[in-house]
Protein backbone atom coordinates (compact mmCIF):
# COMPACT_ATOMS: atom_id res chain seq x y z
CA UNK A 1 0.00 0.00 0.00
CA UNK A 2 2.67 2.28 1.22
CA UNK A 3 4.44 1.79 -2.68
CA UNK A 4 1.24 2.96 -4.52
CA UNK A 5 0.78 5.52 -2.35
CA UNK A 6 4.36 7.08 -3.25
CA UNK A 7 3.83 5.47 -6.78
CA UNK A 8 0.98 8.55 -6.89
CA UNK A 9 2.46 10.76 -5.62
CA UNK A 10 5.90 10.65 -7.23
CA UNK A 11 3.21 10.67 -11.02
CA UNK A 12 1.06 13.46 -9.70
CA UNK A 13 4.55 15.65 -8.95
CA UNK A 14 5.58 14.66 -12.44
CA UNK A 15 2.01 15.54 -14.55
CA UNK A 16 2.09 18.86 -12.73
CA UNK A 17 5.90 19.18 -13.62
CA UNK A 18 5.55 18.90 -17.12
CA UNK A 19 2.04 20.58 -17.27
CA UNK A 20 2.36 23.61 -19.88
CA UNK A 21 -0.47 25.88 -20.68
CA UNK A 22 -0.30 28.26 -24.06
CA UNK A 23 -0.51 32.00 -24.44
CA UNK A 24 -1.59 33.37 -27.71
CA UNK A 25 -1.02 37.00 -28.22
CA UNK A 26 -3.08 39.21 -30.38
CA UNK A 27 0.59 39.48 -32.81
CA UNK A 28 0.13 35.44 -33.16
CA UNK A 29 3.36 35.18 -30.59
CA UNK A 30 2.98 32.45 -27.83
CA UNK A 31 4.26 32.04 -24.94
CA UNK A 32 4.73 28.34 -23.22
CA UNK A 33 3.87 28.84 -19.73
CA UNK A 34 1.57 27.80 -16.67
CA UNK A 35 -0.68 29.65 -15.63
CA UNK A 36 -0.81 31.08 -12.09
CA UNK A 37 -4.08 33.58 -11.80
CA UNK A 38 -6.23 35.18 -14.18
CA UNK A 39 -7.42 38.67 -12.59
CA UNK A 40 -9.38 41.26 -14.35
CA UNK A 41 -6.72 42.96 -16.69
CA UNK A 42 -3.83 40.76 -16.28
CA UNK A 43 -2.15 37.11 -16.63
CA UNK A 44 -0.20 36.27 -14.22
CA UNK A 45 2.38 33.10 -15.52
CA UNK A 46 5.30 31.28 -14.72
CA UNK A 47 8.12 30.52 -17.44
CA UNK A 48 7.29 26.34 -18.89
CA UNK A 49 11.18 26.96 -18.52
CA UNK A 50 11.64 27.71 -14.96
CA UNK A 51 8.32 27.21 -13.05
CA UNK A 52 10.00 28.26 -10.05
CA UNK A 53 11.53 31.54 -11.06
CA UNK A 54 9.70 34.71 -11.02
CA UNK A 55 5.60 35.45 -11.15
CA UNK A 56 5.14 37.03 -14.60
CA UNK A 57 2.41 39.24 -15.94
CA UNK A 58 0.76 40.54 -19.26
CA UNK A 59 -2.51 42.33 -20.05
CA UNK A 60 -5.36 40.74 -21.09
CA UNK A 61 -5.58 43.27 -23.90
CA UNK A 62 -2.71 41.60 -25.25
CA UNK A 63 -3.85 37.90 -25.01
CA UNK A 64 -6.39 36.60 -27.77
CA UNK A 65 -6.58 33.41 -26.07
CA UNK A 66 -5.50 30.55 -23.66
CA UNK A 67 -5.02 27.17 -23.85
CA UNK A 68 -4.52 24.85 -21.10
CA UNK A 69 -3.04 21.71 -20.41
CA UNK A 70 -6.09 19.33 -21.06
CA UNK A 71 -6.88 21.36 -24.06
CA UNK A 72 -9.43 23.71 -23.22
CA UNK A 73 -9.24 27.01 -24.78
CA UNK A 74 -10.47 30.26 -23.31
CA UNK A 75 -11.03 32.64 -25.17
CA UNK A 76 -10.84 36.89 -24.23
CA UNK A 77 -13.59 39.20 -25.48
CA UNK A 78 -13.23 43.01 -26.19
CA UNK A 79 -14.64 43.93 -23.14
CA UNK A 80 -12.17 42.58 -21.18
CA UNK A 81 -9.94 45.24 -22.73
CA UNK A 82 -12.93 47.97 -22.94
CA UNK A 83 -11.52 50.16 -20.02
CA UNK A 84 -7.74 49.79 -21.48
CA UNK A 85 -8.54 51.09 -24.80
CA UNK A 86 -11.34 53.39 -24.28
CA UNK A 87 -9.57 56.17 -23.54
CA UNK A 88 -9.47 57.71 -27.23
CA UNK A 89 -11.49 56.32 -30.00
CA UNK A 90 -9.00 55.76 -32.79
CA UNK A 91 -6.76 53.54 -30.41
CA UNK A 92 -9.97 51.88 -29.87
CA UNK A 93 -10.47 51.42 -33.76
CA UNK A 94 -7.21 50.13 -34.41
CA UNK A 95 -7.45 47.81 -31.41
CA UNK A 96 -11.11 46.53 -33.19
CA UNK A 97 -9.57 46.54 -36.75
CA UNK A 98 -6.63 44.44 -35.11
CA UNK A 99 -8.34 41.77 -33.53
CA UNK A 100 -10.92 41.51 -36.81
CA UNK A 101 -7.62 40.27 -38.84
CA UNK A 102 -6.48 38.58 -36.04
CA UNK A 103 -9.53 36.38 -36.15
CA UNK A 104 -9.52 36.36 -40.32
CA UNK A 105 -6.20 34.88 -40.08
CA UNK A 106 -6.97 31.92 -37.93
CA UNK A 107 -10.56 31.18 -38.86
CA UNK A 108 -11.68 32.58 -42.37
CA UNK A 109 -11.28 29.24 -44.88
CA UNK A 110 -12.43 29.04 -48.41
CA UNK A 111 -10.62 26.86 -50.81
CA UNK A 112 -13.10 27.30 -53.77
CA UNK A 113 -11.20 30.31 -55.09
CA UNK A 114 -7.79 28.06 -55.61
CA UNK A 115 -9.96 24.90 -57.24
CA UNK A 116 -11.82 27.27 -59.46
CA UNK A 117 -8.30 29.44 -60.81
CA UNK A 118 -6.83 26.16 -60.66
CA UNK A 119 -9.33 24.47 -62.48
CA UNK A 120 -9.07 27.29 -65.40
CA UNK A 121 -5.79 27.86 -65.33
CA UNK A 122 -5.16 23.56 -65.90
CA UNK A 123 -6.75 24.07 -70.07
CA UNK A 124 -4.28 22.93 -72.38
CA UNK A 125 -3.22 25.77 -74.41
CA UNK A 126 -5.72 28.44 -73.80
CA UNK A 127 -5.05 28.22 -69.51
CA UNK A 128 -3.41 30.94 -69.20
CA UNK A 129 -5.80 33.23 -70.63
CA UNK A 130 -9.03 31.32 -68.88
CA UNK A 131 -7.29 31.35 -65.90
CA UNK A 132 -6.00 34.79 -65.78
CA UNK A 133 -9.83 35.73 -66.35
CA UNK A 134 -10.80 33.60 -64.03
CA UNK A 135 -8.52 34.82 -60.77
CA UNK A 136 -8.82 37.96 -61.98
CA UNK A 137 -12.65 37.74 -61.32
CA UNK A 138 -12.74 35.93 -58.55
CA UNK A 139 -10.29 37.63 -56.66
CA UNK A 140 -11.56 40.95 -57.38
CA UNK A 141 -14.98 40.07 -55.32
CA UNK A 142 -14.85 40.59 -51.89
CA UNK A 143 -15.51 36.81 -50.08
CA UNK A 144 -18.48 36.02 -48.34
CA UNK A 145 -18.26 35.90 -44.87
CA UNK A 146 -21.31 33.32 -42.85
CA UNK A 147 -22.33 33.89 -39.62
CA UNK A 148 -21.54 30.32 -38.56
CA UNK A 149 -17.71 30.61 -39.70
CA UNK A 150 -16.69 33.34 -37.74
CA UNK A 151 -15.50 33.45 -33.69
CA UNK A 152 -17.84 36.70 -33.03
CA UNK A 153 -20.70 36.56 -35.34
CA UNK A 154 -22.46 39.80 -32.57
CA UNK A 155 -19.09 41.84 -32.68
CA UNK A 156 -18.78 40.98 -36.32
CA UNK A 157 -22.07 42.81 -37.32
CA UNK A 158 -22.25 45.17 -34.28
CA UNK A 159 -18.53 46.99 -34.84
CA UNK A 160 -17.45 47.96 -38.51
CA UNK A 161 -13.90 48.53 -37.51
CA UNK A 162 -13.69 44.86 -36.33
CA UNK A 163 -15.55 44.26 -39.75
CA UNK A 164 -13.28 45.85 -41.73
CA UNK A 165 -10.34 44.08 -40.42
CA UNK A 166 -11.65 40.80 -40.65
CA UNK A 167 -13.10 41.51 -44.62
CA UNK A 168 -10.18 43.11 -45.60
CA UNK A 169 -7.76 39.85 -44.22
CA UNK A 170 -10.14 37.42 -45.49
CA UNK A 171 -9.75 39.10 -48.82
CA UNK A 172 -6.21 38.76 -48.43
CA UNK A 173 -5.97 35.55 -47.85
CA UNK A 174 -9.18 34.65 -50.89
CA UNK A 175 -6.69 36.60 -53.49
CA UNK A 176 -3.48 34.50 -52.11
CA UNK A 177 -5.68 31.07 -53.27
CA UNK A 178 -5.85 32.86 -55.97
CA UNK A 179 -2.70 33.17 -57.29
CA UNK A 180 -1.83 29.93 -55.32
CA UNK A 181 -4.32 28.18 -57.73
CA UNK A 182 -2.91 29.96 -61.21
CA UNK A 183 0.49 29.31 -60.34
CA UNK A 184 -0.44 25.44 -59.94
CA UNK A 185 -2.00 25.68 -62.86
CA UNK A 186 0.88 27.66 -64.86
CA UNK A 187 2.71 24.57 -63.58
CA UNK A 188 0.47 21.86 -65.06
CA UNK A 189 0.61 23.80 -68.33
CA UNK A 190 4.41 23.87 -68.36
CA UNK A 191 4.98 20.19 -67.46
CA UNK A 192 1.84 19.93 -70.67
CA UNK A 193 3.60 21.98 -72.88
CA UNK A 194 7.39 19.97 -72.11
CA UNK A 195 5.88 16.50 -73.22
CA UNK A 196 4.50 18.17 -76.28
CA UNK A 197 8.08 19.35 -77.40
CA UNK A 198 9.54 16.21 -76.41
CA UNK A 199 7.48 14.27 -78.58
CA UNK A 200 8.92 16.18 -81.74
Amino acid sequence: MKHIIALICVLSFFATSFSQDLIVKMDDDEIIARIEAIKKQKIFYRQYENPDGDLLKIPKSQVYMVIYEDGLKQYFSIETSQEVIQESRSDSAGFFYDRGVADAKRFFENNGPFWGTFAASALPIYGIFTGAITGTIVGVVPPQVHADDLPEPELFYQNQDYAAGYQKQAHNKKVLQVLKGFGLGMAIQTVFILIILSTW
